[in-house]
C-alpha cells in the first residue's frame, strides 16, 4: 500500500486488501434481496394447494430499504410487502424493534436490533399471523466504527513559496483515501511516533495496520465544497481513491468538503456521501527559516521554526528533505509532528549526517482531520485536509 507524500513516498505497511465478500451491486442496493414470488398455482394466493378461497393472508416481502447498517443497531429499515399488526421481525435471528404497521398493512417500519456477530449479510425473517416469510441475505450488518476511522487519507494544497526557483513553480494539489473497516489509525503518530518528535526515515519506518476495501476498476466519487470540485477515481495498484494532480480552482484554504456520489462497481460498500469528509486550514506563514524571499535562508542542523496566521489546525506535519551531491533526489528525510502551537526547536541530533551547502527541501503543513461520519458503520472520516508551505534553505 503506497502513499505519496509530497516530495518522498512513505509505505504504509501490515494492509491487506478485499477483507469481505462483495455484497452490494452497482447501485448500491444488496445482492440476493428481491420481491417474493408465490410459485404455487392456485387462485386465493397462499401457500397451500386449495383453491377454497379463504381469507388467509400470506406474508410477502417486496422490498427492505436501507439493506444494510451497523452492527450497532438502531437504523430505522422500510419493509414493503403484505403483513398483519401482529408481525415480527428478526435480523440474524435476532428481534427488532416494530415501530408501525401501515394501515394497508403493506409497509412495516422497524428498528435494527443489535448485532453481535461477524460482519456479513444476514437472514431477515417476517412472522405474521401464522405465516413466515424469509428473505436470505437480506441484510448486511457492517461492524459498528462509533469512535473509530472509516477510512484513511490525505487532501493537501502545496503552497509553493519564494522567488529563487530556477523555474517559476506552480502551486498543486493531490488527494487520496482508502475505504476501511473501523481503525484506529493517526496519521501524527505514522508521521513519526509521537507529538513534538522528529525521526529521519534512516532510523524509522512508520507502519499502519488497517484493511482496506477493494472498490474495483472504475470506482469513483466527488469531494465538493461550493464551487469548488474534483473527482478521486479508483487506483487498483494503491487500492485508494485518488486524484494525483490538484489545481487551485478545485482545492481551497479554509473550506469543508463533502464526498458525494461514492460508488464501488465491486459491491464491496454501498453507494453513499460523506459530508465534511475533510477541511483544508487557511493560509498561513512560515517566519523562520525564511522560506519566501528573493534568496535562499541557510540554517546549522538545529534550527527554529516559526509559523504564524491562517486558521489553526490538529496539528502540524513537518517534511525536511536533505537533497544528495546531485540534487536529484533524497538523501535523508527527517518528519515531525507537532503541536499547532506557532514553534519548534529542531535537534541538530536527529540527523546521521549534515553536509553544508545541500539543499534542504522544507514542507509545513497544518492539517484538520474530517469531523464527517460515514453511514454504513459510524466511523468518522479519518481524512485529513492539509495546507502545506513548501520552501527551501541551503545547509550550512
Amino acid at each position: 500500500m503506497i502513499v505519496p507524500r509530497l516530495g518522498s513516498v512513505l509505505l504504509l505497511s501490515g494492509c491487506s486488501f478485499g477483507l469481505v465478500a462483495n455484497p452490494f451491486d452497482s447501485e448500491g442496493n444488496l445482492v440476493g434481496t428481491d420481491a417474493d414470488a408465490d410459485t404455487d398455482a392456485d387462485a386465493d394466493g397462499d401457500a397451500d394447494a386449495d383453491a377454497d378461497g379463504d381469507a388467509e393472508v400470506e406474508v410477502d416481502i417486496d422490498s427492505i430499504d436501507p439493506s444494510w447498517g451497523t452492527a450497532a443497531g438502531g437504523t430505522d429499515v422500510l419493509i414493503t410487502g403484505t403483513f398483519l399488526d401482529d408481525a415480527t421481525v428478526r435480523f440474524g435471528g435476532v428481534e427488532a424493534e416494530v415501530l408501525s404497521v401501515s394501515e394497508n398493512k403493506g409497509e412495516l417500519r422497524v428498528r435494527t436490533p443489535e448485532f453481535n456477530g461477524d460482519e456479513g449479510s444476514v437472514s431477515v425473517v417476517v412472522s405474521s399471523g401464522d405465516d413466515t416469510e424469509t428473505e436470505e441475505d437480506g441484510f448486511y450488518f457492517f461492524a459498528d466504527g462509533t469512535g473509530q476511522k472509516g477510512a484513511v487519507g490525505a487532501i493537501s494544497y502545496v503552497d509553493i513559496v519564494g522567488d529563487y526557483w530556477s523555474d517559476a513553480p506552480r502551486d498543486y494539489g493531490y488527494g487520496f483515501l482508502y475505504v476501511t473497516p473501523p481503525n484506529d489509525f493517526e496519521w501524527g503518530e505514522y508521521w513519526s511516533g509521537a507529538i513534538d518528535q522528529c525521526k529521519s526515515d534512516q532510523d524509522y519506518t512508520g507502519s499502519a495496520d488497517f484493511e482496506v476495501y477493494d472498490l474495483g476498476n472504475g470506482s469513483s466519487a466527488t469531494a465538493r465544497s461550493g464551487g469548488k470540485s474534483f473527482s478521486v477515481s479508483w487506483n487498483a495498484t494503491n487500492g485508494t481513491l485518488e486524484s494525483p494532480e490538484l489545481t487551485g480552482a478545485e482545492l481551497g484554504g479554509g473550506m469543508s468538503y463533502d464526498l458525494d456520489d461514492l460508488e464501488a462497481t465491486s459491491g464491496a460498500v454501498p453507494a453513499m456521501s460523506v459530508p465534511d469528509l475533510f477541511e483544508i486550514p487557511s493560509a498561513f506563514a512560515v517566519n523562520a527559516p525564511t522560506l519566501d524571499g528573493v534568496r535562499v535562508d541557510e540554517v546549522s542542523s538545529s534550527f527554529a521554526l516559526s509559523w504564524n496566521g491562517g486558521s489553526a489546525g490538529d496539528g502540524v506535519l513537518l517534511q525536511l528533505g536533505m537533497r544528495n551531491s546531485s540534487g536529484n533526489a533524497y538523501q535523508e528525510t527527517v518528519f515531525c509532528w507537532l503541536r499547532d502551537d506557532g514553534s519548534y526547536n529542531i535537534s541538530g541530533s536527529v540527523w546521521n549526517s549534515w553536509p553544508v551547502g545541500r539543499q534542504l527541501d522544507v514542507y509545513v503543513s497544518r492539517y484538520a482531520e474530517g469531523s464527517g461520519t460515514w453511514p454504513h458503520n459510524n466511523a468518522n472520516s479519518g481524512v485529513i485536509g492539509e495546507y502545506t508551505i513548501y520552501g527551501a534553505v541551503f545547509t550550512k
